[in-house]
Protein backbone atom coordinates (compact mmCIF):
# COMPACT_ATOMS: atom_id res chain seq x y z
CA UNK A 1 0.00 0.00 0.00
CA UNK A 2 2.72 2.50 0.76
CA UNK A 3 4.51 1.78 -2.58
CA UNK A 4 1.40 2.59 -4.75
CA UNK A 5 1.00 5.74 -2.99
CA UNK A 6 4.69 6.67 -3.85
CA UNK A 7 3.82 5.55 -7.96
CA UNK A 8 0.71 7.64 -7.54
CA UNK A 9 1.03 10.47 -6.73
CA UNK A 10 3.55 12.04 -9.39
CA UNK A 11 1.34 10.50 -12.15
CA UNK A 12 -1.60 12.31 -10.38
CA UNK A 13 0.39 15.69 -10.34
CA UNK A 14 1.99 16.10 -13.33
CA UNK A 15 -1.97 15.45 -14.53
CA UNK A 16 -3.28 18.12 -12.42
CA UNK A 17 -0.39 20.21 -14.31
CA UNK A 18 -0.76 19.33 -17.97
CA UNK A 19 -5.06 20.22 -17.24
CA UNK A 20 -4.10 23.51 -15.65
CA UNK A 21 -6.21 26.83 -16.86
CA UNK A 22 -7.69 25.01 -19.33
CA UNK A 23 -10.78 25.84 -20.65
CA UNK A 24 -13.53 23.77 -23.24
CA UNK A 25 -15.19 25.64 -25.79
CA UNK A 26 -12.44 26.32 -28.80
CA UNK A 27 -12.67 26.08 -32.18
CA UNK A 28 -9.20 25.77 -33.60
CA UNK A 29 -7.53 25.39 -37.29
CA UNK A 30 -4.13 24.21 -37.75
CA UNK A 31 -2.59 26.16 -40.99
CA UNK A 32 0.59 24.24 -42.20
CA UNK A 33 0.20 25.80 -45.79
CA UNK A 34 1.69 29.08 -45.95
CA UNK A 35 -1.05 30.62 -48.52
CA UNK A 36 -4.35 29.41 -46.71
CA UNK A 37 -2.63 30.83 -43.94
CA UNK A 38 -1.91 34.34 -45.01
CA UNK A 39 -5.56 33.85 -46.57
CA UNK A 40 -7.29 33.10 -43.37
CA UNK A 41 -5.69 35.84 -41.75
CA UNK A 42 -6.24 38.62 -44.50
CA UNK A 43 -9.95 37.56 -44.37
CA UNK A 44 -10.28 38.14 -40.84
CA UNK A 45 -8.23 41.29 -40.60
CA UNK A 46 -10.36 42.74 -43.39
CA UNK A 47 -13.67 41.40 -41.60
CA UNK A 48 -12.38 42.93 -38.28
CA UNK A 49 -15.12 45.93 -36.77
CA UNK A 50 -13.90 46.88 -33.26
CA UNK A 51 -9.87 45.84 -32.33
CA UNK A 52 -7.24 44.31 -34.02
CA UNK A 53 -3.75 43.84 -31.62
CA UNK A 54 -0.70 42.08 -32.97
CA UNK A 55 2.75 41.53 -31.42
CA UNK A 56 5.18 40.56 -34.33
CA UNK A 57 8.66 39.84 -34.03
CA UNK A 58 9.62 40.31 -37.56
CA UNK A 59 7.93 42.91 -40.19
CA UNK A 60 9.77 43.52 -43.69
CA UNK A 61 8.89 45.55 -45.82
CA UNK A 62 8.17 43.06 -48.41
CA UNK A 63 5.78 42.24 -50.99
CA UNK A 64 4.00 40.69 -47.52
CA UNK A 65 4.59 43.47 -45.20
CA UNK A 66 2.91 46.21 -47.69
CA UNK A 67 0.03 43.61 -47.98
CA UNK A 68 -0.37 43.51 -44.31
CA UNK A 69 0.05 47.49 -43.70
CA UNK A 70 -2.50 47.76 -46.77
CA UNK A 71 -4.61 45.41 -44.79
CA UNK A 72 -4.02 47.83 -41.20
CA UNK A 73 -5.08 51.77 -43.21
CA UNK A 74 -8.76 49.56 -44.84
CA UNK A 75 -9.16 48.76 -41.00
CA UNK A 76 -8.46 52.05 -39.57
CA UNK A 77 -10.80 53.49 -43.10
CA UNK A 78 -13.81 51.58 -41.02
CA UNK A 79 -12.79 52.55 -37.36
CA UNK A 80 -11.11 49.88 -36.54
CA UNK A 81 -8.74 50.25 -33.82
CA UNK A 82 -5.61 49.21 -34.62
CA UNK A 83 -2.07 48.72 -32.46
CA UNK A 84 1.02 46.63 -33.24
CA UNK A 85 4.09 45.82 -31.41
CA UNK A 86 7.03 44.94 -32.95
CA UNK A 87 10.46 43.88 -32.02
CA UNK A 88 13.14 46.28 -32.36
CA UNK A 89 15.79 43.86 -33.16
CA UNK A 90 13.56 41.31 -35.72
CA UNK A 91 12.12 44.70 -37.49
CA UNK A 92 15.17 46.47 -37.14
CA UNK A 93 15.22 46.59 -41.17
CA UNK A 94 11.96 48.01 -41.33
CA UNK A 95 11.80 51.84 -43.14
CA UNK A 96 11.20 54.54 -41.26
CA UNK A 97 8.72 55.32 -44.23
CA UNK A 98 6.59 52.05 -43.45
CA UNK A 99 6.31 53.05 -39.63
CA UNK A 100 5.04 57.02 -40.74
CA UNK A 101 2.90 55.53 -43.21
CA UNK A 102 1.11 53.31 -40.60
CA UNK A 103 0.89 56.26 -37.82
CA UNK A 104 -0.43 58.61 -40.48
CA UNK A 105 -3.39 56.60 -40.89
CA UNK A 106 -3.88 56.43 -36.99
CA UNK A 107 -2.36 52.86 -36.77
CA UNK A 108 -0.58 52.83 -33.03
CA UNK A 109 2.86 51.15 -33.43
CA UNK A 110 5.17 50.72 -30.82
CA UNK A 111 8.91 49.39 -30.86
CA UNK A 112 9.59 46.54 -28.27
CA UNK A 113 13.17 47.08 -26.88
CA UNK A 114 14.50 49.92 -29.75
CA UNK A 115 18.20 49.75 -30.24
CA UNK A 116 20.31 51.87 -28.60
CA UNK A 117 24.07 52.07 -28.79
CA UNK A 118 23.79 52.67 -24.91
CA UNK A 119 21.40 49.33 -24.03
CA UNK A 120 23.04 47.24 -21.53
CA UNK A 121 23.06 43.61 -22.48
CA UNK A 122 20.18 42.18 -20.37
CA UNK A 123 18.00 44.80 -22.03
CA UNK A 124 18.69 43.65 -25.67
CA UNK A 125 19.32 40.45 -25.29
CA UNK A 126 14.92 40.53 -24.16
CA UNK A 127 13.24 40.32 -27.41
CA UNK A 128 9.26 39.70 -28.25
CA UNK A 129 9.64 36.58 -30.17
CA UNK A 130 5.42 36.16 -30.23
CA UNK A 131 3.77 35.83 -33.88
CA UNK A 132 0.07 37.19 -32.46
CA UNK A 133 -2.92 38.58 -34.00
CA UNK A 134 -6.01 39.14 -32.09
CA UNK A 135 -9.14 40.10 -34.29
CA UNK A 136 -12.26 41.35 -32.28
CA UNK A 137 -10.94 39.55 -29.41
CA UNK A 138 -12.91 36.51 -30.47
CA UNK A 139 -10.13 35.37 -32.96
CA UNK A 140 -6.46 34.78 -32.69
CA UNK A 141 -4.01 33.73 -35.07
CA UNK A 142 -0.40 32.38 -33.02
CA UNK A 143 2.18 30.66 -34.45
CA UNK A 144 5.49 30.75 -35.78
CA UNK A 145 4.94 33.06 -38.50
CA UNK A 146 6.49 36.67 -38.88
CA UNK A 147 5.09 39.11 -41.34
CA UNK A 148 8.04 39.03 -44.80
CA UNK A 149 7.68 36.61 -47.72
CA UNK A 150 9.91 33.84 -45.75
CA UNK A 151 6.62 33.00 -43.99
CA UNK A 152 3.52 33.83 -45.81
CA UNK A 153 2.86 33.48 -49.17
CA UNK A 154 0.59 35.33 -51.37
CA UNK A 155 0.13 32.81 -53.88
CA UNK A 156 -0.02 29.06 -53.97
CA UNK A 157 3.47 28.87 -55.59
CA UNK A 158 5.45 31.02 -53.33
CA UNK A 159 8.72 29.56 -51.89
CA UNK A 160 8.22 29.95 -48.13
CA UNK A 161 9.75 28.21 -44.92
CA UNK A 162 7.85 25.38 -42.99
CA UNK A 163 5.67 26.66 -40.38
CA UNK A 164 2.24 26.76 -38.58
CA UNK A 165 -0.14 28.96 -37.33
CA UNK A 166 -2.90 27.79 -34.88
CA UNK A 167 -6.18 29.83 -35.73
CA UNK A 168 -8.59 29.67 -32.54
CA UNK A 169 -11.96 31.00 -31.14
CA UNK A 170 -12.86 30.63 -27.61
CA UNK A 171 -12.30 32.28 -24.27
CA UNK A 172 -8.81 31.60 -24.10
CA UNK A 173 -8.36 34.69 -26.78
CA UNK A 174 -9.55 36.95 -24.30
CA UNK A 175 -6.66 35.87 -21.96
CA UNK A 176 -4.70 36.42 -25.06
CA UNK A 177 -5.52 40.27 -25.72
CA UNK A 178 -5.34 41.19 -21.84
CA UNK A 179 -1.53 40.15 -22.11
CA UNK A 180 -1.35 42.34 -25.36
CA UNK A 181 -3.17 44.94 -24.10
CA UNK A 182 -0.76 45.27 -20.86
CA UNK A 183 2.56 46.24 -23.23
CA UNK A 184 0.86 49.90 -23.50
CA UNK A 185 1.69 51.05 -20.33
CA UNK A 186 1.58 55.00 -20.43
CA UNK A 187 -1.80 56.47 -19.07
CA UNK A 188 -3.07 57.61 -22.66
CA UNK A 189 -2.99 54.47 -24.18
CA UNK A 190 -4.38 53.19 -20.82
CA UNK A 191 -7.22 54.81 -21.11
CA UNK A 192 -8.16 53.51 -24.71
CA UNK A 193 -7.47 50.64 -24.16
CA UNK A 194 -8.67 47.61 -25.77
CA UNK A 195 -11.15 46.20 -23.49
CA UNK A 196 -11.20 42.28 -24.23
CA UNK A 197 -15.06 41.13 -24.31
CA UNK A 198 -15.63 37.54 -22.71
CA UNK A 199 -14.65 34.84 -25.19
CA UNK A 200 -17.33 33.15 -26.80
CA UNK A 201 -17.20 29.62 -25.81
CA UNK A 202 -18.19 27.35 -28.66
CA UNK A 203 -20.39 24.83 -28.72
CA UNK A 204 -18.69 21.00 -28.51
CA UNK A 205 -15.12 22.86 -29.16
CA UNK A 206 -11.84 21.65 -28.02
CA UNK A 207 -10.21 21.93 -24.53
CA UNK A 208 -7.54 24.76 -24.23
CA UNK A 209 -5.74 28.00 -23.08
CA UNK A 210 -2.84 30.43 -23.75
CA UNK A 211 0.89 29.46 -22.74
CA UNK A 212 2.80 32.44 -22.71
CA UNK A 213 6.12 33.61 -21.41
CA UNK A 214 6.79 36.78 -20.05
CA UNK A 215 10.62 37.34 -20.29
CA UNK A 216 12.32 35.73 -17.75
CA UNK A 217 11.98 31.98 -16.04
CA UNK A 218 9.32 32.05 -13.84
CA UNK A 219 6.79 33.71 -16.31
CA UNK A 220 8.03 31.33 -18.60
CA UNK A 221 4.94 29.17 -18.63
CA UNK A 222 5.21 27.88 -22.75
CA UNK A 223 8.43 26.49 -21.93
CA UNK A 224 7.28 25.13 -18.42
CA UNK A 225 4.12 23.08 -20.80
CA UNK A 226 6.60 21.35 -22.63
CA UNK A 227 8.30 20.37 -19.82
CA UNK A 228 5.18 19.20 -17.94
CA UNK A 229 4.23 17.17 -20.92
CA UNK A 230 7.23 15.90 -21.65
CA UNK A 231 7.96 14.41 -18.14
CA UNK A 232 4.04 12.88 -18.33
CA UNK A 233 4.46 11.29 -21.70
CA UNK A 234 2.99 7.24 -21.63
CA UNK A 235 3.03 6.47 -25.47
CA UNK A 236 4.70 8.87 -27.21
CA UNK A 237 6.60 12.52 -27.49
CA UNK A 238 6.79 14.26 -30.71
CA UNK A 239 8.95 17.42 -31.17
CA UNK A 240 9.23 19.80 -34.19
CA UNK A 241 11.73 22.73 -33.22
CA UNK A 242 13.58 24.97 -35.18
CA UNK A 243 16.17 26.07 -32.43
CA UNK A 244 16.68 23.18 -30.07
CA UNK A 245 18.97 23.90 -27.62
CA UNK A 246 16.41 22.22 -24.46
CA UNK A 247 17.60 23.37 -20.89
CA UNK A 248 18.93 20.12 -18.50
CA UNK A 249 15.61 19.19 -17.37
CA UNK A 250 14.10 19.29 -20.53
CA UNK A 251 17.10 17.17 -21.59
CA UNK A 252 16.52 15.06 -18.63
CA UNK A 253 12.92 14.60 -19.22
CA UNK A 254 13.11 13.62 -23.07
CA UNK A 255 15.54 10.77 -21.76
CA UNK A 256 13.89 8.93 -19.23
CA UNK A 257 10.93 8.71 -21.83
CA UNK A 258 12.60 7.35 -24.37
CA UNK A 259 14.36 5.28 -21.87
CA UNK A 260 10.83 3.96 -20.19
CA UNK A 261 9.90 3.20 -23.59
CA UNK A 262 8.51 6.18 -24.83
CA UNK A 263 7.96 6.60 -29.16
CA UNK A 264 10.12 9.72 -28.66
CA UNK A 265 11.19 11.78 -32.24
CA UNK A 266 12.58 14.60 -32.49
CA UNK A 267 12.03 16.72 -35.94
CA UNK A 268 15.27 20.07 -36.59
CA UNK A 269 15.99 21.69 -39.96
CA UNK A 270 18.92 20.19 -41.26
CA UNK A 271 22.46 22.49 -40.55
CA UNK A 272 22.54 22.98 -45.01
CA UNK A 273 18.93 25.11 -44.84
CA UNK A 274 19.59 26.24 -41.44
CA UNK A 275 18.88 30.20 -40.77
CA UNK A 276 21.21 30.46 -37.56
CA UNK A 277 24.16 27.76 -38.10
CA UNK A 278 25.88 28.51 -34.76
CA UNK A 279 22.37 27.59 -33.06
CA UNK A 280 22.13 24.20 -35.63
CA UNK A 281 25.75 23.15 -34.36
CA UNK A 282 25.03 23.71 -31.14
CA UNK A 283 21.36 21.40 -31.16
CA UNK A 284 23.56 18.86 -33.25
CA UNK A 285 26.00 18.39 -30.10
CA UNK A 286 22.79 18.30 -27.45
CA UNK A 287 21.44 15.53 -29.49
CA UNK A 288 23.89 12.90 -29.12
CA UNK A 289 23.03 11.89 -25.94
CA UNK A 290 19.69 11.78 -27.02
CA UNK A 291 20.27 9.10 -29.23
CA UNK A 292 21.87 7.11 -27.37
CA UNK A 293 18.79 7.02 -24.94
CA UNK A 294 16.53 6.01 -28.32
CA UNK A 295 15.00 8.93 -29.34
CA UNK A 296 14.90 9.65 -33.10
CA UNK A 297 15.63 12.42 -34.65
CA UNK A 298 15.13 13.62 -38.12
CA UNK A 299 16.66 16.43 -39.99
CA UNK A 300 14.51 18.53 -42.15
CA UNK A 301 15.79 18.93 -45.71
CA UNK A 302 15.24 21.09 -48.66
CA UNK A 303 14.22 24.11 -46.93
CA UNK A 304 14.08 25.97 -43.41
CA UNK A 305 11.68 24.20 -40.89
CA UNK A 306 10.33 27.16 -38.62
CA UNK A 307 7.69 25.33 -37.08
CA UNK A 308 7.24 25.16 -33.13
CA UNK A 309 5.11 22.66 -32.00
CA UNK A 310 4.43 19.43 -29.89
CA UNK A 311 2.14 15.76 -29.13
CA UNK A 312 1.85 13.75 -26.47
CA UNK A 313 0.34 10.70 -26.63
CA UNK A 314 -1.92 11.48 -29.20
CA UNK A 315 -4.42 13.76 -27.01
CA UNK A 316 -2.18 16.68 -25.61
CA UNK A 317 -0.62 19.23 -28.00
CA UNK A 318 0.85 22.58 -28.30
CA UNK A 319 2.01 25.34 -31.00
CA UNK A 320 3.47 28.37 -31.13
CA UNK A 321 6.55 30.63 -30.92
CA UNK A 322 8.19 29.73 -28.16
CA UNK A 323 11.36 27.39 -28.62
CA UNK A 324 13.14 24.94 -27.01
CA UNK A 325 16.13 27.39 -26.02
CA UNK A 326 17.15 29.83 -23.13
CA UNK A 327 16.25 32.30 -25.32
CA UNK A 328 12.97 31.71 -25.04
CA UNK A 329 12.70 30.34 -21.54
CA UNK A 330 14.93 33.10 -19.68
CA UNK A 331 14.54 36.08 -21.83
CA UNK A 332 11.97 36.51 -24.93
CA UNK A 333 8.24 37.06 -24.45
CA UNK A 334 6.52 33.85 -26.74
CA UNK A 335 2.93 32.92 -27.29
CA UNK A 336 1.58 29.23 -27.40
CA UNK A 337 -1.34 27.86 -27.49
CA UNK A 338 -2.05 24.31 -25.66
CA UNK A 339 -4.86 22.05 -26.26
CA UNK A 340 -6.54 18.61 -25.24
CA UNK A 341 -8.07 16.49 -27.98
CA UNK A 342 -7.41 13.54 -30.29
CA UNK A 343 -8.64 15.50 -33.51
CA UNK A 344 -6.14 18.58 -33.18
CA UNK A 345 -3.40 15.98 -31.75
CA UNK A 346 -3.64 14.02 -35.06
CA UNK A 347 -3.86 16.34 -36.99
CA UNK A 348 -0.43 17.56 -35.96
CA UNK A 349 0.96 14.31 -35.53
CA UNK A 350 -0.08 13.46 -39.52
CA UNK A 351 1.50 16.89 -39.88
CA UNK A 352 5.03 15.98 -38.19
CA UNK A 353 4.91 12.45 -40.08
CA UNK A 354 4.36 14.41 -43.28
CA UNK A 355 7.72 16.25 -42.71
CA UNK A 356 9.73 13.06 -41.50
CA UNK A 357 8.77 11.81 -44.35
CA UNK A 358 10.70 14.13 -46.42
CA UNK A 359 13.60 14.36 -43.76
CA UNK A 360 16.74 12.17 -43.05
CA UNK A 361 16.93 10.38 -39.89
CA UNK A 362 20.27 11.03 -38.28
CA UNK A 363 21.71 8.14 -36.09
CA UNK A 364 24.38 7.37 -33.25
CA UNK A 365 26.89 6.50 -36.22
CA UNK A 366 26.08 9.35 -38.54
CA UNK A 367 26.12 11.68 -35.33
CA UNK A 368 29.81 10.23 -34.58
CA UNK A 369 30.70 10.53 -38.13
CA UNK A 370 30.32 14.59 -38.10
CA UNK A 371 33.33 16.28 -39.34
CA UNK A 372 36.33 17.32 -36.66
CA UNK A 373 34.80 20.88 -37.00
CA UNK A 374 31.41 20.47 -36.78
CA UNK A 375 31.99 18.76 -33.40
CA UNK A 376 34.52 21.66 -32.28
CA UNK A 377 32.23 24.26 -33.17
CA UNK A 378 29.32 22.56 -31.80
CA UNK A 379 31.44 22.04 -28.37
CA UNK A 380 31.66 25.75 -28.48
CA UNK A 381 28.96 27.12 -29.37
CA UNK A 382 26.92 24.68 -26.59
CA UNK A 383 29.38 26.46 -24.20
CA UNK A 384 27.76 29.63 -24.83
CA UNK A 385 23.63 28.35 -25.80
CA UNK A 386 22.98 30.68 -23.28
CA UNK A 387 23.81 34.01 -25.86
CA UNK A 388 22.38 32.03 -29.35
Amino acid sequence: MPHSRTVERPRLARQHALDAGMQPGHHVQMLADAFQAWQVLVGDLEAAQHAISAEVYLMADDAVGQAFAQALERARQRGVVVRIVLDGLGSFSLSVAMLDRLRAVGVEVKVFAGLRPTQPWHHFARRNHRKVFVIDDHIAHVGGRNLSRDYYALSPTDPTWTDLTVRVEGPLVADISRALRAGWTSRRQRSGAIRPRPGRPISAGCVATAALNHGHIRGAEASRRYLQAARAARHSLLLAQSYFVPEIAMRRAIRQAALRGVDVRILVPDLAVMDVAIVSLASMHALGGLLGSGVRVFLAQQRMMHAKFGVVDGHWWTAGSDNLDPLSRQRNLEANIVGLGASEATQLTQYFETLCAGSVELTLATWHARPWWQKLLGAVAWAFRAFL
